[in-house]
């Protein structure tokens, strides 16, 4: 592939290797399908062999109130920079063959 992928060796929150992704001018992997899960997890078991995060995108979610009433995105007492596209921290489990939890 075209692709340059960095393992730490460190464990990072999911915003963490977010930003050290953003700062060396990349990403998290975008795992699509078997083959890339499994591309990543030989490559990671062969470097680092510990978790990695990997990067999921979604759209503006349906979010509501613990009494079921929706919670709008434009709600003045939440920052902008928590707005779509979401991030949803998904781990390629070491502990799971390396398998998104």
């Amino acid at each position: 592939d075209n692709y340059c992928y960095r393992f730490p060796n460190g464990s990072l929150t999911h915003k963490e290797a977010v930003a050290v992704c953003a700062n060396m001018g990349g990403q998290l992997a975008d795992v699509r399908d078997t083959r890339d899960q499994q591309m990543l997890a030989d490559r990671i078991r062969d470097t680092t062999d510990v978790s990695h995060w990997t990067v999921i995108k979604s759209p503006s979610p349906n979010v509501v109130h613990n009494d079921g009433s929706t919670v709008y995105a434009l709600s003045p007492w939440m920052s902008a920079d928590a707005y779509g596209p979401f991030d949803v921290c998904v781990l390629l489990d070491s502990t799971d063959s390396y398998k998104g939890t």
